[in-house]
């Protein structure tokens, strides 16, 4: 448990001295986008959220991240107002991790809406099966992330996409009601 706990704060505090130091956030995006694998979300999140609550979607962030990884995710896209919910590591008490099918009916709940009417969008296999543990309506892989075309189809994704821009365009063609 000590070590677990001298982990987290020093995770901690690198992430708080990343979120103050501009400079060096920018470095590791940028070295991330030179020498990472081409996995970055390097699509217009903040315009693609926009886009969705324009058209009346609830946006819930459930991710295995901190909330200090989140909250500066929200921050540095300026989408922090777009959210209506996370579900990360800070609340699994109440939440669990995906895929678990309790966390997914309970965000059901919450919004008071069926699982048929979830858009879950996700990278990775876990992702996958979390929206059809959910029995969530349209579940969607991006491989901008973690998991390759084949993992997520094979998780359950009911479409895989290339990049999160075509989502709205993906929404509109298999005629999903907002949620």
């Amino acid at each position: 448990r000590e070590v677990r706990k001298e982990l987290t704060e020093g995770f901690n505090a690198t992430l708080q001295r990343i979120s103050e130091d501009t400079d060096l956030k920018n470095n590791i995006i940028d070295s991330c986008r030179r020498e990472g694998d081409g996995k970055f979300p390097l699509t217009d999140v903040r315009g693609l959220f926009e886009g969705l609550k324009e058209r009346d979607y609830s946006i819930v962030l459930a991710t295995a991240d901190c909330d200090k990884g989140v909250d500066m995710f929200m921050d540095d896209n300026s989408i922090r107002e777009q959210v209506d919910f996370v579900m990360c590591a800070t609340n699994y008490e109440e939440f669990p991790p995906k895929p678990n099918k309790l966390s997914a009916e309970k965000l059901c709940a919450q919004f008071a809406v069926e699982g048929k009417n979830v858009v879950m969008v996700g990278d990775t296999p876990t992702d996958m099966q979390f929206g059809v543990n959910g029995g969530y309506g349209l579940v969607v892989g991006v491989t901008t992330g973690v998991g390759s075309a084949e993992d997520l189809d094979s998780a359950g994704a009911h479409v895989v996409l290339g990049d999160l821009s075509e989502l709205i365009h993906v929404l509109e063609e298999f005629h999903v009601e907002n949620s």
